[in-house]
């Protein structure tokens, strides 16, 4: 299991240490993704890496609940106005319909999912000051303490 982790910064000088520092990290077994960095207006700064949308906002979660929900929806319209000829013919319809609302809701969940920033990072970014940039790192859940102390030591605020 993933953990994505946020960090405000004070200025670039303290990213380029954490850059470095954790760029160390991520060599050993640690399993360090990361870091990527933006600022307050989601611009990326001047030559770090910026993160994806699916390590920023719901993107992911929405796209699983968007497979599940495509796939239950499309069951019910052919349970609903579906007469198959025989069963092998239901059998196919109900795959295949439920593999085609399945790939609609997967791409229509990610596409709103992409549009809704995690909560934890909105309230860090509503905090944020001019100047200031947050500091976002996945890892697994053996190495967040190292990473939370070698974040801190190169200047991360929170």
């Amino acid at each position: 299991m993933r953990t994505l982790l946020y960090f405000r910064l004070d200025d670039i000088a303290a990213a380029r240490r954490a850059q470095a520092q954790l760029g160390e990290l991520a060599a050993t077994a640690a399993r360090i993704d990361g870091p990527w960095f933006f600022q307050r207006d989601d611009q990326p700064a001047e030559g770090l890496p910026a993160p994806r949308a699916a390590q920023i906002t719901y993107l992911n979660e929405a796209a699983a609940a968007g497979l599940a929900a495509g796939a239950l929806l499309m069951a019910w319209i052919l349970f609903r106005y579906g007469t198959p000829a025989n069963a092998a013919a239901g059998f196919m319809a109900y795959l295949g319909g439920m593999a085609l609302g399945a790939i609609i809701g997967w791409c229509l969940g990610g596409a709103v999912g992409a549009r809704i920033m995690r909560a934890s990072l909105m309230r860090q970014k509503r905090q944020l000051a001019t100047g200031q940039l947050v500091m976002v790192c996945a890892c697994n859940r053996q190495s967040k303490g190292r990473l939370c102390e070698i974040a801190q030591g190169a200047g991360a605020a929170a």
